[in-house]
């Protein structure tokens, strides 16, 4: 089934946010936040804009079967159309004090959450116990919303509505997908079909070239910050890669990570912040993956990517195709290198150092070019460390070591950390 009036969708998102913000601890206001679908020029005080501001035929979805396809002369009214909605996501600029600007800036963190915790709209979609498709008027349709924010680049963003001497607006963009626009009811039916259901996907199968990510480091004689990307990715817990290539962007795109660990591949969760375009996946790692702890160590990734088709009952099928596999590493993250003590002892702060699945022997501490021993926290010898939880090492620096900036190093289960260095006097 299919929708012919957009506003509909408008005002699901409405009751998405609406009702996930009251439900917000955050929230402290006792009157629900306004939700306006006015353009951002028109927006009232203290209100939030949702404004559909482009539209577009979704190209995977142009040439539906029509009702009657056993005529290639049927008109197109009686096929849907696949629609791709563009929102902006947007603050009152009128407020004048800061305040006001704090309370939007509240309430635009809380709009984003809420997109973000509801990716997919269907009939089962509950927040704070209201159904929401059902409240919009959109219920009993079949219509299924993917929510994905769009990767807009702050520099390009701007020329979408800033004009003039107008100042910056804080913004946020959406793509909601796909929207059945409702053909008209054909007359006739010509011919009996009883079955057909062939589907072309131009596109191909989705393929990964590599991964990789950004490192920032600053160098210590210099205090200079400078980017190093790596390719294939080596990216300390916490922080975002990429994997590039064609093809990768569907109606839906999922992350499967597999390390030797594991027994089969494992889904990234909405936690990993998955966003896909059609030459590159970008994620943020996690601690955890479907609850399993994340190492240091050497992993694959794939792409799992879905699309959507109509088939003869009206029903929509999902078709999906997988990717080859691309390594990348997830190494240990250095926070923090304290300086030493008179006895040569310090501290080294991060993540995550030590786990019942890291064996010690899979464990190396580097000062310059020698390694360091393991010994006993509290009680280290020259030359030796120790972990004494996740997120803390300790060391004592070997009886001999020149002055300057020392080089640090620590690799578990193969993985590097990033560059760090010791100050030693």
């Amino acid at each position: 089934m299919a929708i012919i009036n957009l506003s509909l969708v408008s005002k699901a998102l409405k009751k998405v946010i609406e009702n996930s913000v009251v439900s917000s601890s955050a929230w402290n206001k006792v009157q629900p936040p306004t939700v306006s679908i006015m353009p951002p020029d028109k927006l009232k005080t203290d209100s939030l804009g949702l404004y559909l501001y482009h539209v577009c035929e979704d190209p995977a979805l142009k040439n539906q079967p029509p009702a009657s396809s056993s005529n290639d002369s049927t008109p197109v009214r009686y096929t849907p159309m696949a629609l791709n909605l563009y929102f902006l996501l947007t603050t009152d600029a009128q407020v004048d004090t800061d305040d006001k600007m704090e309370d939007a800036q509240l309430l635009m963190g809380l709009a984003i959450k809420a997109l973000h915790d509801y990716p997919l709209l269907t009939d089962n979609t509950v927040i704070n116990t209201k159904k929401i498709f059902q409240e919009a008027g959109i219920d009993q349709t079949g219509t299924k919303l993917k929510i994905t924010m769009q990767p807009t680049p702050y520099n390009e963003a701007v020329s979408y509505w800033t004009a003039g001497q107008s100042p910056l607006r804080l913004a946020a963009y959406y793509n909601v997908s796909v929207v059945l626009l409702e053909p008209e009811d054909p007359p006739t039916r010509t011919g009996r079909v009883l079955d057909y259901g062939i589907h072309t996907f131009i596109t191909g199968a989705p393929k990964l070239n590599s991964s990789k990510n950004i490192l920032t480091v600053t160098l210590p004689d210099s205090g200079v910050s400078q980017d190093i990307e790596l390719r294939p990715a080596e990216v300390p817990m916490g922080s975002r890669f990429e994997l590039l290539g064609i093809n990768l962007n569907g109606d839906e795109t999922e992350l499967v990570l597999n390390n030797s660990r594991w027994g089969a591949g494992i889904t990234a969760d909405t936690g990993w912040g998955v966003i896909a375009t059609d030459d590159r996946i970008m994620a943020l790692t996690q601690n955890q993956i479907d609850g399993i702890d994340i190492l240091p160590g050497i992993y694959t990734a794939k792409a799992l990517v879905s699309e959507n088709r109509t088939m003869p009952d009206s029903s929509i099928h999902t078709f999906s195709n997988s990717s080859n596999e691309t390594p990348f590493t997830i190494t240990p993250r250095i926070d923090n290198v304290g300086n030493p003590d008179l006895n040569g002892n310090l501290t080294v702060n991060g993540f995550r150092f030590e786990h019942a699945d890291i064996e010690t022997e899979n464990v190396a501490v580097y000062l310059a070019a020698e390694e360091l021993t393991s010994g006993s926290a509290g009680a280290l010898n020259p030359g030796e460390y120790a972990i004494t939880d996740a997120s803390t090492l300790t060391l004592r620096l070997p009886a001999v070591t020149a002055s300057g900036f020392v080089p640090f190093r620590l690799i578990i289960n193969g993985a590097e950390s990033a560059p760090a260095w010791v100050e030693v006097a």
